[in-house]
């Protein structure tokens, strides 16, 4: 394009124009409309040639710079028709809201591009309004570019370029000349315009049909592609053969126009809480930045997977704004897809896309990356689902080998060595079997290392017990009953706090390098059998759920196979130990008294539960030695000389330590310096020698919280090794020479002391009062103890009154006779200080403890005046006292408190008169009844004393004489009753 300003043709047509002015005004008017029209027919023919060409041309030829020379060759045309200096053409965009200059004639090269919004400055008003516009000065009219005023221009005529109501452009001529445009030039040019939009319309309706067959052809693309990615991903194929298939058919599918930044596809699947990249081997370098990510992060990934919805990134810009926890770092490309792996409504991963170049995606772009990830997902879930057939089919033979080796032998020990070797290194690369035994204490059966050397290392510096912190990690799975799982063993250290409990544990087992691990206990109903450790080496395989469940349900069956083997073993030591036991039943039966039962029993005990039997008692603070029996007859004298030396109190013989610590101690072997450290010098030594002891068991002689020597078997000559259940066969055994000691003791000691004690706990007489006639009986329990805790008493006071107290004090030993007299010494105090009933328990409930009283009683207070028959009754726990008159019988309703020494308030009491009736005290021993029919025995007692007729002592010989001689317990009874006159008192 050339400057008019400096064309020297550019006076010559100044000089024409102005003597075409000077002519008719009406012949010029038809002479310009004439050019006009054949303007308007050449524009016209123009286009039609220029639309032929591009039927004619092929896809590639049509673009956008075509239409530019066709306007460039119209726009040459009207400056000549219109002898104009510049003609331009500025088109309106997609929203026609703004101009931009399409093309022009006549203007500088250097002139910018200019737009302007649709109804500012000149162009901008003539395309709001929509009518031609003639502007004989442009110095007076606001514009919206300076452009053509900086360039000279000082007139100009504008029309709009419309196709229907639709605004295409405005299409303007300029001159250097002022007021060089009439309305003709406007209506030549309003012709051209409508020519233009006629061509323009041709174009995009070209256009438009170009677009659609440029979509078709994409679309079926796209479908073609989809096709073979659904037939590819329907045979049997892995996780990374989906994912080599989908990223490649998609780059395929969606290559752009940069093939120096390929598109890039990358998958992560649910691990847990976190997405991890699966094959970063092949992943992009953004990818690499994103290996693992938490499923609640802000990340585009982790809200596809929550939400199940796509996420479409536009640019790097809206990554950025939309997610600022991405902004560390660089996408490698620019538009990002990012789908969630959807199965059965469920997310199980993603997949990303990344593409270069900014902007949408297209409504079909969407479309087939939607279809490519669901058929991605489906082809995900059947690879799961023959992977699992598959490990479900290996879990069941695994499990049917188990199943084998646990049934093939009743030894756990051997079976569960058996079980670690199966599950290492098929499942796991370490585990370790622990069973409780029977102290409650996790002993390690089993153990097995994918690596034969770290095998030998753990076993040689870990011993059978498991180091303390190890135990108390599996203790408490075993005691919770729930397995427990770790993604890292550095997690399992740090659970059981206190942290340095477990440091010397991560020292210990940190050359083997353990990742995931996992404690399960092992239960059978509710009994705990004990815990399988299992783990991964660090870097390795997870232990994912389904070996998980696996492992749990290896830990149900070994716990069972245990539980069986236990059962048989208990079985057979059930039947030995009821053959032993009959043996020593029949023992005592035989035996004539304390020592020739000790002997009797400790000939059966030899040689079924060991060579060689010792019993030593407690007499007089120090031990002696009742039993050293031998099964072999020639050790006699050896045997013989062990009686002199029993050992130590003080001691660290075996006897002495389960005396002073009450629990078993026994030991397969029994070394040299053991036998030296448990004599008595060398003698002592040499007997032991000489009897060549190899195992020995020692257990405390126990009687309640009492122990009162011990029973120690040791085998010599048959060398064998006791185990735990000959322990328990041994500890049945002392529980019955134990129970032969403590009788005798407790024999020899009442014996000695319960006549003393019978005699002070009974009143050796009875007050005679005027009127008062007293009746008591005393009837020992016929079972074993000699002493009860029965009592009575009767007292006279000196203002007159009668006092009487009938009690029972808990137990059946010397102890309850002692308190027996403390207590009824306690109670005369109390009452001749002048208590009535009411304050003597009261008094005894504060000061029981003052007294020293240990037990409870029982007890039933009263006191009577002789004279009036006036009576105060208090009970403390007692039965309540039986009133006889005539044939009639009822009991008094006084009020029951708690017994003494029991927490209580202090007590209540009934006050009445007492006549001619007799009025029955006794102990509980009178109506309780062993099957616990107190009611029906009380009611026997009211229908056996209402028909009672004499005085105070008939009726005690006639419920003495009811009871008869079988008594399970003590009875105490007190009769009183009045003879005299009543006097108001």
């Amino acid at each position: 394009m050339s400057d008019s300003r400096t064309n020297p043709g550019s006076r010559g047509k100044r000089r024409r124009r102005a003597a075409r002015l000077s002519g008719s005004r009406e012949s010029e008017r038809v002479r310009r409309l004439i050019a006009a029209e054949q303007a308007a027919n050449l524009a016209g023919a123009s286009a039609s040639r220029w639309r032929a060409q591009l039927t004619a041309a092929t896809d590639s030829a049509v673009s956008d710079p075509t239409l530019d020379e066709f306007l460039d060759g119209v726009l040459v045309t009207v400056r000549d028709l219109l002898e104009a200096d510049t003609v331009s053409f500025l088109a309106a965009n997609e929203s026609r809201d703004e101009l931009v200059t399409r093309t022009s004639v006549g203007l500088s090269s250097r002139v910018v591009e200019v737009s302007m919004p649709v109804g500012a400055g000149m162009a901008g008003s003539v395309a709001a309004g929509r009518q031609p516009v003639v502007i004989d000065d442009l110095s007076k009219v606001e514009l919206a570019s300076p452009t053509l005023r900086a360039l000279g221009i000082r007139s100009v005529v504008a029309v709009p370029v419309l196709t229907g109501d639709e605004l295409l452009g405005v299409l303007h001529a300029g001159s250097y000349e002022r007021a060089f445009f009439s309305e003709t030039d406007a209506a030549t040019l309003t012709l051209v315009a409508d020519r233009i939009s006629t061509a323009m319309d041709r174009v995009r309706l070209f256009e438009s049909e170009r677009d659609a067959r440029l979509r078709a052809e994409t679309l079926a693309g796209l479908i073609a592609n989809l096709q073979n990615v659904t037939v590819a991903l329907s045979g049997q194929l892995s996780d990374e053969e989906i994912t080599e298939i989908v990223s490649i058919e998609a780059s395929r599918a969606l290559a752009g126009s940069a093939p120096e930044v390929p598109p890039g596809c990358a998958l992560w699947l649910a691990r847990g809480d976190s997405l991890v990249l699966f094959g970063p081997a092949r992943a992009s370098r953004t990818a690499l930045e994103f290996q693992t990510m938490e499923i609640e992060a802000d990340l585009p990934a982790c809200e596809a997977f929550r939400t199940r919805e796509a996420i479409w990134i536009r640019s790097k810009a809206d990554l950025r704004a939309r997610y600022p926890a991405s902004s560390t770092v660089t996408p490698q490309h620019d538009r990002l897809a990012i789908l969630p792996l959807v199965v059965h409504g469920d997310s199980i991963g993603l997949l990303s896309f990344g593409f270069a170049g900014e902007g949408d995606f297209e409504v079909h772009e969407r479309a087939y990356l939607v279809a490519v990830t669901e058929q991605a997902a489906q082809a995900f879930d059947r690879a799961r689902l023959r992977r699992n057939e598959r490990q479900a089919a290996e879990r069941n033979r695994l499990l049917a080998s188990i199943s084998g080796a646990l049934g093939e032998s009743l030894d756990y020990t051997e079976t569960l060595d058996k079980v670690v070797r199966l599950l290492v290194p098929q499942v796991v690369d370490l585990a370790v079997v622990h069973v409780m035994d029977s102290s409650g204490r996790l002993v390690r059966e089993a153990l097995a290392h994918r690596d034969p050397e770290l095998d030998s290392v753990i076993r040689e510096s870990v011993p059978e017990r498991g180091h303390p912190s190890v135990v108390a990690a599996l203790e408490r799975a075993a005691a919770e009953g729930e397995a427990r799982y770790f993604a890292d063993f550095a997690s399992l250290v740090a659970s059981d706090a206190p942290a340095e409990l477990f440091s010397d544990v991560a020292e210990l087992l940190a050359p083997l390098g353990l990742g995931a691990a996992m404690l399960v206990p092992l239960v059978e109903g509710a009994r705990r059998m004990g815990a399988l450790f299992v783990a991964q080496l660090a870097g390795g395989r997870d232990l994912d759920e389904a070996t998980r469940h696996l492992l749990a349900d290896v830990a149900g069956r070994s716990a069972v196979a245990i539980g069986n083997a236990r059962l048989h073993w208990e079985l057979r030591e059930s039947q030995r130990s009821e053959r032993f036991l009959l043996d020593v039943a029949t023992a005592i039966a035989g035996a004539g008294g304390y020592q020739a039962t000790l002997d009797r029993l400790a000939t059966t005990a030899v040689p079924t539960l060991g060579d060689l039997c010792l019993i030593d008692v407690i007499e007089e603070e120090r031990l002696a030695r009742r039993v050293a029996h031998h099964a072999d007859p020639t050790m006699r004298r050896y045997v013989d000389r062990l009686r002199d030396y029993p050992p130590d109190l003080e001691g660290e013989h075996p006897s002495a330590l389960v005396i002073r610590d009450g629990r078993t101690l026994w030991s397969p072997q029994m070394p040299k310096d053991f036998l030296r450290s448990t004599t008595r010098g060398d003698e002592h030594l040499d007997i032991v020698s000489e009897l060549d002891f190899s195992s020995y068991i020692a257990v405390p002689l126990a009687v309640g919280g009492t122990v009162l020597g011990s029973l120690t078997l040791v085998a010599s000559a048959s060398r064998r090794q006791f185990d735990l259940s000959d322990v328990r066969l041994a500890e049945r055994l002392a529980s019955q020479v134990a129970a032969v000691v403590e009788k005798a003791r407790r024999y020899e000691i009442e014996h000695d002391i319960s006549h003393v004690l019978q005699q002070s706990l009974l009143p050796s007489d009875l007050p005679e009062l005027e009127g008062v006639h007293l009746a008591v009986r005393y009837l020992p329990g016929t079972d074993d103890a000699e002493v009860g805790g029965d009592f009575y008493d009767a007292m006279a006071l000196p203002d007159g009154s009668l006092f009487l107290v009938i009690g029972d004090v808990a137990g059946h030993d010397h102890h309850s006779a002692a308190m027996m007299g403390l207590l009824r010494s306690a109670v005369r105090t109390l009452a001749a200080q002048g208590g009535d009933p009411r304050s003597v328990v009261k008094a005894l409930r504060e000061d029981w403890e003052l007294f020293g009283f240990e037990k409870i009683s029982t007890a039933m207070f009263s006191r009577l005046d002789p004279r009036t028959g006036a009576i105060a009754i208090a009970s403390a726990g007692h039965p309540p006292p039986l009133v006889v008159s005539g044939k009639e019988a009822h009991y008094l309703p006084v009020p029951v408190t708690p017994p003494l020494g029991a927490p209580a308030p202090g007590a209540r009491d009934w006050r009445g008169r007492l006549s001619k009736e007799i009025l029955l005290f006794y102990t509980d021993g009178l109506v309780d009844d062993r099957h616990g029919y107190l009611a029906d025995r009380m009611d026997e007692l009211v229908l056996l004393a209402a028909g009672h007729t004499g005085d105070s002592e008939t009726l005690c010989d006639r419920i003495v004489e009811e009871i008869g001689t079988d008594r399970s317990d003590d009875i105490a009874l007190l009769a009183v009753s009045r003879s005299g006159p009543e006097v108001a008192g």
